[in-house]
């Protein structure tokens, strides 16, 4: 079994490179997309020449159909190699919890699974109807763009999804099998309406996969889980950003990567998770890895 993890990267070159390595150090395929609104540059200096770096990059801040782009541009890449069996969609303040031979065992334990949060329906939740209904331009909204969308907002104009979908919500972050994902890449690719549709909600990067996967072949397979620890205080918008004070609970964890960590707020954390990942007779240990 092959894994191919697809890293989406805004910033913090070093610690992307580190989380690269400890993937490579499995032998795993790595995959990097890069927000196109940055230097490359200090990312380049720093990969293992076996990461594989997109051309062809997107300018992906936060809320834009642009998160959608870039992991589409990661599918497409990964699944033009062979040997790849599943696809993992990775942020770049990502890392693992567990050695990645504990997640080959998992995958096999449960073949042709796919690993994603549940997928919950918004057609008759109306806080979430706006999420789709309204025209929605991005992003963190100001300018003319902002304006123009306070506009369409007043207009009683309600948009519906194309071919009948029904639209659903859930994380972006997932772990699925070739077949799955190379059917959500052709599905968006023969469907430009669709498109154009998605381009246009709130968050899409929370509602085009999942409303897709909720009417496709496998749906029945769905998991429910993501194999992430992510958590999100009542009191932020954001996730949490993991502390070596939280090094216990993070061990005590069934999830094989969480997010969100921060190398500048505390790189101690990841130092301790590489102590633990490679300590001598643990029986999932990673092939010897050297950190940066």
């Amino acid at each position: 079994m092959r894994v191919a993890h697809l890293i989406l990267a805004h910033q913090q070159a070093p610690q992307v490179a580190r989380l690269a390595r400890r993937l490579l150090a499995a032998d795993e395929a790595v995959f990097l997309h890069l927000d196109a609104r940055i230097d490359p540059s200090p990312f380049l200096a720093l990969l293992d020449p076996r990461v594989r770096f997109l051309g062809r990059r997107h300018a992906s801040p936060w809320g834009t159909y642009g998160l959608v782009a870039a992991a589409l541009e990661l599918m497409r890449a990964a699944l033009a190699d062979r040997s790849v069996d599943y696809l993992s969609l990775l942020s770049g303040s990502d890392y693992p919890l567990r050695p990645l031979s504990a997640l080959h065992t998992h995958l096999d334990a449960h073949p042709g699974r796919e690993h994603f949060s549940p997928i919950l329906s918004m057609a008759d939740n109306p806080r979430f109807q706006r999420r789709y209904q309204r025209f929605w331009f991005g992003g963190r909204r100001h300018g003319i763009s902002g304006q123009l969308e306070s506009l369409l907002h007043r207009l009683p104009w309600i948009r519906t999804l194309p071919d009948g979908l029904v639209p659903h919500c859930g994380s972006q972050w997932w772990t699925l099998t070739r077949n799955c994902a190379a059917w959500l890449v052709d599905r968006l690719d023969r469907s430009p309406e669709l498109v154009r549709f998605f381009r246009h909600v709130m968050i899409p990067d929370e509602l085009v996969f999942p409303t897709l996967l909720a009417s496709s072949p496998f749906t029945a397979k769905i998991t429910g889980e993501n194999l992430r620890c992510i958590e999100f205080p009542p009191e932020l918008r954001h996730p949490r950003v993991w502390r070596r004070s939280d090094l216990p609970r993070l061990l005590g964890e069934t999830a094989f990567f969480a997010r969100k960590f921060d190398s500048e707020t505390d790189s101690a954390v990841l130092d301790l998770l590489d102590a633990h990942l490679d300590a001598p007779g643990h029986p999932h240990a990673d092939h010897p890895y050297t950190p940066l």
